[in-house]
Order: C-alpha cells, then sequence, then structure tokens
C-alpha cells in the first residue's frame, strides 16, 4: 500500500538543501483518519500546481488525530 500527499515547493527545496531528518512529522489540521496505511508502507510527496511531480517519499510510521 502506499500514499500520495501534495506538498508545496517550499518544502522540497527545504528537504533539498538540507540534511535529512531520520524521521520528519508531517501534519495537516484537517483529521485524515487514516486506517489503511501500514508501518513502512511507502508515503509519496506530489508537488503543488503548477509542478505536479512526485518529488520524494518516506516510510510510514504512524498516524495521530491532533487533539
Amino acid at each position: 500500500m502506499f500514499a500520495i500527499t501534495p506538498t508545496d515547493i517550499g518544502w522540497y527545496r527545504y528537504f533539498r538543501d538540507n540534511p535529512i531528518p531520520k524521521e520528519a512529522n508531517f501534519w495537516t489540521p484537517p483529521p485524515w483518519n487514516i486506517k489503511k496505511l501500514s508501518k513502512d508502507d511507502k508515503f509519496l510527496f506530489l508537488l503543488k500546481a503548477p509542478y505536479r511531480k512526485i518529488c520524494g517519499f518516506g516510510n510510514f510510521k504512524y498516524y495521530e488525530n491532533p487533539s
């Protein structure tokens, strides 16, 4: 299983230009309620328009709804 999530060019450039951390926390204000992804599934990052290209990936670890 894998998931594709949108990201912006600013985050892409930040990770391109800085050392890649071992773990990163990506969040969104509205809950996603992710239920089908399992640990180590691929989490792909898609640049928003006008780019619309996969720019990277990570391995999914876990999901928590914000409180």
